[in-house]
């Protein structure tokens, strides 16, 4: 795999891909090696994060909604701009 350039949105994407990876390999292992706890506990953490998930997007959709309107009043609160019309030379 080529690198990256090392900026910090790569820096942070790879922290963010190894935790990732970190919680979803430590949930396996713990639903395997805990027995019914760890199944309860997979269990809870999938339900809770659907739950979540969900109304994370609801609020993130009602946010561009407010931010469209407001953009839009925005627009049609501002002043036309009239461009300025240039001379145009004449051949004497």
């Amino acid at each position: 795999m080529a690198q990256a350039h090392n900026t910090i949105g790569s820096t942070i994407g790879r922290a963010l891909g190894n935790a990732a990876a970190y919680t979803v390999h430590g949930a396996v292992s713990a639903a395997q090696y805990t027995g019914r706890f760890g199944q309860d506990v997979a269990a809870g953490a999938t339900e809770q994060y659907a739950v979540k998930s969900g109304e994370l997007a609801a609020r993130r959709a009602a946010l561009a909604e407010q931010r469209a309107a407001a953009i839009s009043a925005a627009v049609e609160a501002a002043a036309p701009v009239v461009p300025k019309q240039r001379r145009l030379a004449t051949a004497e």
